[in-house]
């Protein structure tokens, strides 16, 4: 097989697999809304399904569990600080809903995919560059099935990388309420979605974990 030929397998590869766990995720969880935002299984419903557990250490060596947010909303995404694709703009993103939502309660959550690279260190710097308020927005490393586990649990498409394949990873956010629940998945390239995910995320801070979320 020549050099071209495998780069392309290998790219078909990688597509099909996002495909097929994006189909996984939906299939089971929920269907599109006329937004585009995840909605629940069954009308009236305000979760889509419990968070999982999980023990990481956050950009400045402290441990960060599920519990440790329980009581908070929180917004969550998988990144890597080498990404030299969407995980950029995913921070840029995430930076803005630092803004947007102005409720200190609602914490902001970036999981590395890439976790032997990312070391609190290097989260540390990362997050400098994204003027990240480490009171709020924690960036967390572990062990990397630990890591995976997570993205399995939130029912998003991650994969390690390998020698032969680029790490593969989810574009969208999570919003998850004070008791732990995932109450949306919003995409990146969807404006009204992450307006969406802004304007949730502050009800839920004003509500509390009952609030109907627009």
């Amino acid at each position: 097989m020549g050099t071209g030929q495998k780069v392309l397998t290998t790219v078909l590869w990688a597509l099909l697999v996002c495909a097929m766990l994006g189909v996984v995720g939906y299939g089971m969880w929920g269907e599109r809304s006329s937004t585009g935002a995840i909605s629940p299984l069954h009308d009236g419903a305000t979760t889509l399904f419990p968070a999982p557990e999980f023990s990481l250490i956050d950009q400045n060596f402290q441990t960060i569990t599920d519990q440790t947010l329980r009581g908070s909303p929180w917004i969550a995404a998988f990144i890597f600080t080498n990404c030299a694709g969407p995980c950029p703009m995913m921070s840029a993103k995430m930076a803005q809903l630092q803004e947007s939502v102005p409720e200190k309660s609602v914490k902001l959550v970036s999981f590395t995919v890439d976790p032997e690279r990312d070391t609190p260190e290097v989260l540390k710097k990362y997050a400098e560059n994204f003027k990240a308020d480490e009171s709020r927005w924690h960036f967390l490393t572990g062990e990397k099935q630990a890591i995976f586990n997570v993205a399995a649990g939130m029912k998003v498409a991650a994969q390690p990388g390998t020698s032969e394949n680029e790490i593969i990873h989810s574009t969208r956010f999570m919003l998850v309420d004070q008791n732990g629940n995932v109450r949306g998945i919003y995409s990146m390239d969807d404006a009204d979605e992450m307006n969406q995910l802004a304007a949730s995320a502050s009800k839920l801070a004003k509500d509390g974990p009952e609030a109907r979320l627009p």
